[in-house]
């Protein structure tokens, strides 16, 4: 009874039909159930996801390697996080980061560690955290194209940027969502970033949203 739950069974519905669906005409032929599971686990999408973890670490760069957060990260990741908003802050107020978004911020990433259709990668030189991205499958009722992935935030500390690590991360991000039967990616960048709206657009993102704000007077 809730979105982690639900997004766990729309991935595993059609993996477990077709298991069920095979095993009983491969039980007519005598094939014992553990090696019908062990084929059509090779044969799925959840071997898929394995592969993919298993992938990592990915060096990236000299020292520099892109991976799965795992709990030890949460804590850097939010200081990059808290970094993304100061700078987007000094162009307007509208970033301005609540008090207590740090503590709400945390339990969100560390259920990103366990939920199917979540990801949060962590770009580490040395060992310590320089970047990260989070992103995952969502879903709108309304919608024809209902089901798609959506990259939610990406940071690299200055230092690092224009090393094609940003890139890099896109390119594995896009990897996951492949995993996961997307075919459809969504994003948001700020107007006044005109640098990120350079990078998306290198990836082939195109804008056809534009969100406006007003201040009321009181």
């Amino acid at each position: 009874p809730n979105e982690g739950m639900q997004a766990f069974r729309v991935q595993a519905w059609s993996h477990l039909r077709r298991l069920f669906e095979t095993g009983f005409q491969r039980a007519k032929e005598g094939l014992k159930i553990k090696d019908l599971c062990e084929s059509m686990l090779l044969e799925g999408s959840l071997d898929a996801e394995g592969a993919f973890t298993r992938s990592f670490p990915r060096e990236v760069g000299y020292q520099l390697f892109l991976d799965r957060a795992n709990p030890s990260d949460i804590k850097a990741i939010l200081d990059l996080w808290e970094s993304l908003m100061d700078e987007h802050a000094q162009e307007t107020s509208l970033f301005q980061r609540r008090p207590t978004a740090r503590y709400s911020l945390r339990r969100t990433f560390l259920n990103y560690l366990t939920q199917p259709g979540h990801l949060l990668l962590v770009l580490r030189h040395l060992q310590h955290p320089i970047g990260f991205l989070s992103a995952c499958v969502t879903r709108t009722p309304l919608l024809q194209e209902n089901r798609f992935g959506q990259i939610i935030d990406t940071y690299i500390q200055p230092a690092f940027r224009g090393h094609q690590l940003g890139s890099a991360m896109v390119r594995c991000t896009i990897e996951w969502f492949q995993i996961q039967g997307i075919q459809q990616v969504e994003l948001n960048f700020a107007t006044h970033n005109h640098a990120a709206e350079r990078f998306w657009r290198r990836h082939g993102f195109s804008p056809y949203l534009c969100i406006a704000t007003q201040r009321i007077a009181s």
